[in-house]
């Protein structure tokens, strides 16, 4: 890290060597070996969450702690389920309506205790090794870490490998919380509509068609 002495740029920044790897919202989740690539994110997770970095470490990085909420606003959902009737049809629509409203698949409130968790690990974030995609050769952006539930760093890949991906995460993790699965599919389907509509409002037409069958075969029928 340093500072450039100049008018320009006189502000500190960081930088490592460029890493290998081609992010994994490159690929199609089907070309990719989910069982091996979700038990080494399992594990790598449960390593994760086992951290207990000192306080002083804690302080200076400026680390915060809470639980963050299971999903948006109902001015957000709104939106966005006008958004997928438009481009869709109401058939989804009312799939996703009926998911956040009607209590289906709904979690218990976590309580247990806080872990340190990466926070951003979508698919953007994640570089896989082109020739064997299921080896994983970096996780970027570490920017957001904070203290919270461990089915917040499972859900943010659940837009892009849905169930194939996490049940294998699951089981790499061997969680002993019960319900670290449904909030994690819980967390990731509402993740995955806010993602949806970024790609459609972007016309990211391939990657919108990606997430939007991710939904279709996570919500009930």
């Amino acid at each position: 890290w340093g500072m450039l002495n100049t008018p320009c740029f006189p502000y500190v920044f960081s930088g490592y060597e460029k890493l290998k790897g081609v992010q994994a919202i490159e690929f199609d989740v089907r070309d990719v070996n989910c069982e091996r690539l979700g038990r080494w994110l399992g594990r790598f997770l449960r390593r994760l969450h086992s951290l207990q970095p000192p306080e002083t470490l804690i302080e200076e990085a400026g680390l915060k702690a809470g639980v963050t909420t299971s999903h948006g606003s109902e001015k957000h959902l709104n939106e966005y389920l006008m958004r997928i009737t438009k481009s869709v049809g109401t058939e989804l629509a009312v799939r996703i309506q009926n998911f956040f409203r009607e209590d289906h698949g709904v979690p218990l409130p976590y309580d247990g205790p806080l872990v340190l968790v990466h926070e951003d690990c979508h698919a953007g974030h994640l570089l896989l090794d082109p020739e064997a995609p299921e080896r994983v050769t970096g996780i970027l952006d570490w920017s957001d870490m904070w203290f919270s539930d461990p089915a917040q760093d499972f859900a943010r890949l659940f837009s892009w490998g849905g169930d194939r991906l996490l049940e294998p995460m699951l089981q790499g993790y061997g969680a002993a919380d019960p319900e670290l699965a449904r909030r994690a599919r819980y967390i990731g389907v509402w993740l995955a509509l806010k993602e949806w509509a970024y790609f459609d409002r972007l016309g990211w037409k391939v990657r919108a068609t990606h997430v939007q069958a991710i939904l279709e075969e996570a919500l009930p029928s």
